[in-house]
Parts: C-alpha cells; structure tokens; sequence
C-alpha cells in the first residue's frame, strides 16, 4: 500500500516521431522509373529465367545429362550437350506443353474460318420457348420509376392489343373482330387510370387532346364495360365556355369518335353504337356546337353501316330510324351518306333517294376525291341491286351504263356485253 501511496503518477506526453519528408512523398506517389543500367539488368534477369524454365519444359536440353546418380548426386555429363530432335518426339503418346497450347490457340474460335464456324447451340428438349413480355409489365415499371409519357403509354396499350390478337390468330379476321371482347378481364384501364390520375392528367383531361392514345384506350375502356368514363368525359368538355372551348370541343368529339368506333368494332352487332350517337344527339342537341361535335361521329357509323354493312347483322327499325332522323337534319335528303342509308333500312329499304342524287351529279365534273368516288360507286351498285329485285329492270341497266361511264376506273373489268348476264344475276329468280 505505500509503494501505491508513493507512487508519482506520470502524465502520458503524446508520441511525436520525426520523419522525413521524402519518406511520406514516396509512400504517396509512385517510386520513381528505372535508370537504364536497371533497365537491362532486370529484362537480362528475366530473359535468362525465361529461356531456362523453356528450355526446361519443353525438352530442348538433353534429359541425359540431369539424371541423377545413384548417390543422389549428378554425374558430370560424358559428352556435350545436344539438342534432343523435335520431330522424333512428336510421336511419343507423351505430348509435349506446347503442343497442348498450340493446339488450344488453334482451336480458338477467334481463328475459325466462315466455313468452320460453329454452329449454333440447339435447345436441349426440356427447354421451353420464351415468351414475350407483357407489355403492361412494362407499362407498371415504367410508372414505378416516374418515366412514364403518353407516348409510352401509346406504346404498351398498342402493343398489349397485338399480344391479344396474336393469342387469337386461330380465328379469321371477322371472328378476331366480333371476339374483342376478350380484351376484357386484363384490368388495362384500373392501371391507365391509377397513372391518370397520379399524373393529373385526368383532371384537366390533357390526355384527350392526343388522338392515338386516346383511341387505344377508348378500346379498353369499351371492352372492359367503362363506357360511362367516356360519357363523363365528353360531358366536363362541353361545359367548357372559356378561352380553351375549342380545344375542349375537339377533345369531346374525338371521344366520341373513338367511343362509336370501339363499339363497333367490340359489339356483334352496332346497335350500341347507334345508341351512341343518337344519345349524344339528344343530350346536345340545343347546345350551339352540336354540329360540329356530332357530324364526325354519325358520318363515320354511316359508312361502316353501308359499305361494311355486311359485316355485322341488322340493327333494329326504330333505332334505325332515330339514327337516320340525326342525320336527316344534319345533310338533306339527296346527300350521299343519307341516300345510302335508304337502301340499307332494315326493313323498307327504298332505291329513290339514291337515283335522285345520280339524276343531280350526272352533269358535274367528276371529283377529284377518289374515297368520294368510291363511295358513290358502291351506293350505285346497291341501287342497281335494289332496282333489279322490285322488278325494274329497264332503269336498273340504265344506272349502270351511267356508272360504268362515269366510274369507269372501277368497272375496268366490266364489258359493255355483260350488262344484261349481271342484271340476270341481280334479278330475282
């Protein structure tokens, strides 16, 4: 206890060392280059190593004179050193270092001529094919990480529609058609709307005023029973009255537009979208831009209810006749659109509005608008086919002489001589 109680307690000093400043630069940097006397030195050293361990493996130097005695110790060699023979040792079943590294640089594909170039690996049996991936994979990871634009959007929506119609390529193209439905169930429009709405381009509707997106995704929307999302759309658009009210009006009847189409195209029959626009019709119809909001809609389901009127069955007469009562009002009778539609009502077609407008264009120019003609030449054949069941012959031969004067370039496979075999086969039996 007193050696403790005497005991001094010494303070600890910090350790300083004293070193060069040369030694704290070299650890640093890098040592400085050989001189040229070093230089040799060390390529000398490793020449001599490497030609020794050569020689060495690769038996340039007799074996004979290393082999030891029996005391362990070697025995002076009796003779000079030879080179042993290259060639005859090729032909021991010991091959040599070299040879196995000549023969891998050899058998190198970087030195395979295009006739010896290795063919492709097969799949082993139990391999199966990759499959694509999905496109709204795609579209949700894009999302995720903020990269997401319309134009993508565009993308992957499109893409997802050619995934389905792929897996429905045992179908023909009318099957594919009246099978779109099948579109439903994959939940495209939960995901669209989810990123809409995160981005705020739901509440202003920017989305609407690009017309590809905005196609892709009525599609969806329509096959997926979200119609209504359509219809309050097009309703926030027309409320519009400010400064943006022409972009809103365009907006509203690109969607409805694309409503109609996808109704179409989704349906087995197009009554829904004459339902379609003749709802519109009467919801809008005081609304001083109901013209221009309407006509795109019901001339585009004209045409598909004419010229492609084969394709989907009949439609009811009363739906019928409020659609043509729209259109009615919007162009007069003898107008193209609405001189066809006579000939295709479900169930008192009439051939007279259509000779009226032939009886009004015989003496104008022909157009320049090449669908225009078209058109009028497909109205033309109906009337004649029209004419040739009630019985009138006379005038049904009469109209097309006429047609195939006047849209001769559609009828350069018919002959003056055939008029009356076509009549026959028009003809009721």
């Amino acid at each position: 206890m007193r050696l403790f109680r005497h005991t001094k307690m010494l303070s600890s000093k910090p350790l300083r060392l004293k070193l060069d400043p040369s030694f704290i630069l070299k650890s640093i940097h890098y040592p400085d280059p050989l001189t040229r006397r070093q230089t040799e030195r060390f390529l000398d050293a490793v020449t001599t190593s490497f030609r020794r361990n050569l020689d060495k493996e690769h038996g340039w130097l007799d074996c004979e004179e290393q082999k030891p005695s029996g005391d362990g110790k070697s025995e002076a060699p009796t003779r000079p050193p030879t080179r042993v023979n290259r060639d005859a040792r090729l032909g021991e079943t010991r091959r040599l270092p070299t040879d196995h590294h000549v023969a891998s640089i050899l058998s190198n594909p970087l030195f395979l001529t295009k006739s010896a170039a290795i063919p492709e690996r097969k799949p082993y049996p139990t391999e199966e094919p990759r499959t694509k991936r999905d496109p709204m994979d795609v579209f949700e990871e894009a999302v995720s990480k903020g990269l997401m634009t319309i134009r993508i959007a565009t993308g992957c929506l499109t893409a997802k529609i050619h995934l389905i119609r792929d897996r429905q390529s045992i179908f023909g193209e009318d099957q594919q058609a009246a099978n779109f439905e099948d579109y439903s169930g994959f939940d495209v429009s939960d995901k669209v709307m989810l990123w809409l709405r995160s981005a705020g381009l739901e509440q202003n509707l920017e989305f609407a005023r690009f017309p590809r997106f905005a196609a892709v995704f009525v599609q969806f929307l329509v096959a997926e029973g979200r119609e209504e999302l359509v219809w309050s759309w097009i309703a926030r658009l027309m409320s519009d009255d400010g400064p943006t009210s022409q972009a809103s009006l365009d907006s509203a009847r690109r969607l409805l537009l694309f409503l109609v189409r996808a109704e179409v195209t989704s349906a087995e029959c197009i009554d829904t979208a004459f339902k379609s626009v003749v709802q519109a019709s009467k919801k809008y119809r005081k609304d001083p831009r109901y013209r221009p909001l309407i006509i795109k809609p019901w001339l585009d389901l004209a045409k598909r209810a004419t010229i492609a009127s084969w394709r989907k069955p009949a439609l009811s007469t009363s739906l019928f006749d409020s659609y043509h009562a729209v259109g009615r009002d919007l162009f007069p009778i003898t107008k193209l659109p609405v001189a066809h539609l006579y000939l295709h009502h479900p169930t008192t077609p009439t051939h007279r509005p259509a000779v009226a407008y032939f009886e009004d264009v015989k003496d104008r120019d022909i157009s320049s608008n090449t669908d225009r003609m078209c058109r009028e030449a497909i109205m033309g054949v109906d009337a004649v086919h029209r004419l040739s069941l009630v019985g009138e012959l006379t005038e049904a031969k009469n109209l097309l002489e006429f047609l195939q004067d006047r849209y001769f370039f559609f009828f350069r496979n018919s002959s003056a001589d055939r008029h009356d075999h076509l009549l026959d086969q028009l003809a009721p039996a």
